[in-house]
């Protein structure tokens, strides 16, 4: 993942209601969650595939079920996913033209009634290849 540094796209200005983003964030979150479901069927379907999705989850940095299923859905060959932020904390950069990925980050929000409850939004990181060599790094 070494290379330039990745510049700033210039992101055109889209304006929702707030009605329009919830939408827009619950039917991100349904596909996610629908990618996972699909993933764990097709992952224990038989021996053979449980096999390679095992091997992957012993190469990969350590995440959730549920963000493996997508990261596996998505390339099978990735091991070290991170956020652009913890690839630069990590002292890292991203080669430009890089791809991203979507995973489920955890989140807390305040309800209606001031309470806190947790859920899900899907969130895009960036991610290396596995190597034979390399191994992965938390």
């Amino acid at each position: 993942m070494i290379g330039k540094k990745q510049e700033a796209q210039p992101q055109p200005e889209q304006q929702y209601t707030k009605e329009e983003y919830a939408a827009m964030k619950q039917a991100e979150r349904e596909d996610a969650w629908a990618k996972v479901d699909a993933q764990a069927q097709e992952v224990f379907k038989d021996g053979e595939s449980m096999k390679g999705f095992l091997s992957f989850m012993a190469q990969c940095t350590p995440q959730s079920t549920r963000n493996l299923l997508i990261l596996y859905e998505q390339n099978k060959e990735i091991t070290h996913p991170r956020t652009f932020d913890k690839w630069k904390e990590a002292g890292r950069s991203i080669r430009s033209g890089e791809k991203g990925y979507t995973f489920l980050a955890d989140q807390e929000y305040a309800k209606e009634d001031g309470s806190i409850g947790n859920g899900y939004r899907p969130q895009r990181f960036l991610a290396s290849a596995r190597s034979r060599k390399s191994g992965c790094s938390p």
